[in-house]
């Protein structure tokens, strides 16, 4: 796996105070990271985008699924997908832009990870 934006950490995986809505014990499912707006994101793994979406919280996003089927990448804010839905994609080929949309406190990729339908924390598996 490759780490999928360059970038720093700005908020972790696991429960926390919601930066916006100040909602406390609020489960944070992925790892934020803060890096400029247009900075390109890449496939962490080959596989397949599964999902494309937009959210009122998560505004742009998409999903992918390694080529294995195990592990599902999720990722919101972008500002551009390069992607559509079925897209089969290589280990390192743009697949987004780091955006602002949705609900966010400024640029950033909030990358998620799941393994078996569980949230993991992807710091356990990628280095920022």
């Amino acid at each position: 796996m490759i780490t999928p934006v360059k970038g720093r950490i700005s908020s972790r995986f696991g429960y926390r105070i919601h930066p916006i809505t100040k909602e406390k014990k609020s489960f944070h499912n992925g790892v934020d990271i803060s890096a400029p707006e247009g900075t390109p994101i890449v496939a962490p793994v080959a596989g397949k985008i599964t999902e494309f979406w937009t959210h009122d919280r998560g505004g742009h996003c998409l999903a992918l699924t390694s080529a294995d089927g195990l592990l599902r990448f999720g990722f919101a804010h972008l500002s551009k997908r390069f992607v559509s839905r079925g897209a089969v994609v290589k280990q390192g080929e743009l697949i987004a832009n780091v955006g602002n949309t949705g609900v966010s406190t400024g640029a950033h990729l909030h990358f998620t990870m799941k393994k078996n339908g569980s949230w993991i924390d992807p710091q356990l598996h990628f280095s920022f």
